[in-house]
């Protein structure tokens, strides 16, 4: 079988049925495998994020719907999309555990079912060498790189191998003591002038879980112990730190212990994520974008913090993370400027490269955060004497009764051409600038939903001729993950210059003039 692999190669084809993580998160995009085996894409700028029904998944290898990508599905096939899921997936191995791509390194890596490590594509650092490849060299036949492995992580040229023993083994690219060997490597690369390691190196054993991240790496033993190394001074002290590179970095070149009471981690680009035994997931390191989900953007979180409860999983994205919770439910926080997030392009904060959302957000199922429900439902309006029906949402308080909101944009349309017209407008923020005709998006006037939809109150702030309202607005998210925001006609009312009234007779009303 031929394809093409994110350099040029594929891996030839050769021939686990063991379930693996239901979330997979990467550059600039991610994926959520439900209880049904379909595959959720989250992200994607050209591309709708959409979902690949009855897959039979267990894993996402690679979160691309126009790269290349993988998934597993449950009989152990491994599929390869050169064009990413936009085109035709190929089967390339069957009797899969586990696969991933490495889009720093352009290398692919798959476990079969025998505990064989298999690896393919460009031989950066030495990553590949254990299969025989030279510096540098590339391949698109699969070469055995370890045996006797339960489970794997690559990151940034730099593999972890865990192998059925408890023993977890590294090499590849050295970078920030990110091995774990010492930070010696067993070559220099004259290339690259770098360190790294061709021959694999035992760094620990009893381990129960690990994740390479981007610079760092965790580890965690069979008895709750967190060990961690690389650069990561979040973690590991000052006084522990024991190697530093020419622009003053300082990190650990072997495993600390540094918590206890853990039960899986994941690692970032600078950020770590830690779940206990208890359930509790807790984040610290890198925050530019809202990526530890503490509720800012500040730089650095300095010691671990707990942002959640009740979890079941993470996944590590470059500026950002998915989390499952116990009971099912997906979340996000970090960077969204590829829609990433799974909720359209929003966030609660701005930052230089676009939304981000800085504390952690209900994606499925629901699309929201889960204020509550809102009931799906039309209102018809008398606009200046002519009816018009509109598809709106109601929230409903204890007493049972309804208070309808609508969508901000069929407002926008209905009123366009009259004294109160209005444009619409988003750059992190909705801008709402009255005395303007509409421009439409082609989303007006119809329900991108269906059915009742958890929501979430407030996602956007909302400025009119660029002062801040405080107008109560939610946000429902359809199935593709575009947001849409709805408000109360009486407060759009007020801030946009028209008037509603309402009677027995007329019921709700429109009056612009």
């Amino acid at each position: 079988m031929t394809a093409v692999l994110l350099t040029g190669l594929l891996p030839a084809a050769y021939g686990a049925q063991r379930t693996q993580s239901a979330l997979s998160a990467g550059y600039g995009e991610g994926s959520y495998v439900d209880e049904t085996g379909s595959l959720w894409h989250l992200g994607g700028r050209e591309l709708p994020a959409g979902v690949i029904e009855g897959a039979g998944c267990t894993a996402y290898a690679f979160t691309s719907l126009e790269s290349p990508a993988m998934l597993v599905r449950t009989d152990g096939t491994l599929l390869f999309f050169p064009e990413g899921f936009a085109g035709e997936g190929v089967e390339v191995m069957d009797r899969v555990v586990k696969a991933e791509m490495d889009i720093w390194g352009d290398t692919g890596c798959a476990l079969d079912a025998d505990g064989v490590l298999w690896g393919w594509g460009a031989n950066h650092y030495g990553v590949l060498s254990p299969g025989g490849l030279a510096l540098h060299e590339e391949t698109s036949e699969m070469v055995p790189l370890l045996d006797r492995v339960a489970d794997f992580s690559i990151k940034r040229d730099a593999m972890l191998a865990l192998r059925e023993d408890g023993t977890l083994w590294s090499w590849g690219y050295d970078d920030f003591g990110k091995l774990g060997s010492g930070g010696e490597g067993d070559i220099f690369d004259d290339q690259w002038k770098a360190a790294c390691r061709e021959t694999p190196v035992q760094v620990l054993d009893q381990v129960a879980r690990m994740e390479m991240g981007v610079n760092h790496a965790l580890a965690v033993r069979t008895d709750g112990a967190l060990w961690a190394w690389g650069l990561c001074e979040e973690l590991i002290p000052e006084e522990q730190r024991d190697g530093e590179n020419e622009y003053g970095s300082r990190y650990r070149t072997t495993p600390l212990q540094v918590m206890e009471g853990v039960k899986d981690v994941a690692a970032g680009h600078g950020t770590s994520y830690i779940i206990k035994t208890d359930g509790s997931l807790w984040t610290c390191g890198s925050n530019d974008f809202g990526e530890a989900g503490v509720g800012s953007t500040e730089e650095k979180v300095p010691v671990p913090t707990q942002i959640m409860e009740g979890v079941a999983e993470v996944a590590a994205g470059e500026c950002f993370a998915l989390v499952k919770k116990t009971g099912g439910a997906i979340w996000s926080f970090g960077l969204n400027d590829n829609g990433q997030l799974g909720n359209g392009y929003v966030g609660d904060a701005e930052c230089i490269l676009g939304p981000c959302q800085t504390v952690p957000m209900q994606i499925f199922p629901g699309q929201a955060q889960g204020d509550g429900l809102a009931y799906a439902s039309t209102q018809t309006v008398l606009v200046n004497g002519a009816p018009v029906e509109f598809q709106a949402y109601a929230l409903r308080d204890e007493k049972g009764n309804d208070t309808n909101f609508v969508k901000l944009r069929d407002v926008a349309y209905v009123l366009s051409g009259t004294s109160a017209q209005f444009d619409v407008g988003w750059d992190g923020a909705v801008n709402v600038l009255t005395g303007r005709a509409y421009t439409p998006n082609g989303s007006e006037m119809a329900t991108p939903f269906s059915g009742d939809r958890s929501y979430q109150r407030g996602t956007a702030a909302t400025n009119v001729n660029g002062t801040p309202d405080p107008m109560e607005a939610i946000v429902l998210t359809d199935d593709g993950g575009s947001g849409y925001t709805y408000y109360k006609l009486r407060d759009l009312g007020t801030a946009l210059g028209f008037e509603v009234g309402w009677s027995a007779e007329t019921g709700v009303t429109i009056a612009t003039q």
